[in-house]
């Protein structure tokens, strides 16, 4: 098994552990994991390598973000179309909950702190990573696939100053192909973001501030 293999396999186990407040220790000798399994490793490495804006972790939690009991899922549930279903609406529900709500505010700081690691990892400061593009051949801003993911809080990128203009720039056909799954209406996200209370306005601002504080801590 490869170590991309092996550590979807671990991941999963942990989840499924995790899950049911069991506690857990990942896997080191695959010697003699059976062929099943390291089949279903191999198909969900091939998926996860074909679809690089998946988050792995995200992917193996989202059923039980959905369903309300626990079920026991198998790696091959993982491998199904059902999963991706409820990859996509898990990712759809952290940006459509309510703007107070507990489950926001978690996402928005889990969004800052993934913006603060990507730039550091691409080494651009804060300000730039709404501009910013992987590749000079990338057509569309990274941020897109960070929604996509569901890495990062719409109401993040509202935080930064020209997010409107570099969402507007982008192909419309291409834009919504790539995230109708997730958000539609772009605008009723900038209604609610500019018409939250103060207090939840001062909580997202203390977040981008100590994010990017931290950023010119480790940029240059």
């Amino acid at each position: 098994m490869t170590d991309f293999e092996k550590l979807i396999y671990n991941t999963h186990l942990k989840v499924s552990r995790v899950i049911n407040n069991k506690p857990y220790k990942f896997r080191n000798n695959f010697d003699n994991l059976d062929d099943n399994k390291r089949f279903l490793c191999k198909k969900l490495a091939h998926f996860f390598s074909k679809h690089k804006n998946i988050n792995i972790d995200r992917f193996f939690n989202a059923p039980y973000k959905i369903y309300q009991d626990k079920p026991n899922l198998d790696l091959k549930f993982y491998t199904s179309l059902k999963a991706c279903k409820l990859y996509f609406d898990y990712v759809n529900s952290l940006n459509r909950a309510e703007v107070n709500s507990k489950e926001n505010k978690e996402f928005f700081l889990n969004s800052g702190l993934f913006i603060t690691k990507y730039c550091s990892k691409q080494k651009i400061k804060w300000d730039d990573y709404i501009n910013h593009k992987e590749n000079k051949t990338d057509t569309l801003n990274s941020f897109f696939s960070h929604i996509k993911s569901g890495d990062v809080s719409v109401y993040m990128l509202f935080t930064f100053q020209d997010f409107s203009k570099e969402f507007k720039k982008a192909d419309r056909e291409v834009v919504n192909m790539m995230l109708k799954d997730v958000i539609d209406d772009i605008s009723v996200y900038r209604v609610k973001f500019y018409n939250m209370n103060s207090d939840l306005k001062e909580y997202f601002n203390k977040i981008v501030r100590l994010c990017k504080q931290k950023v010119e801590t480790l940029v240059d």
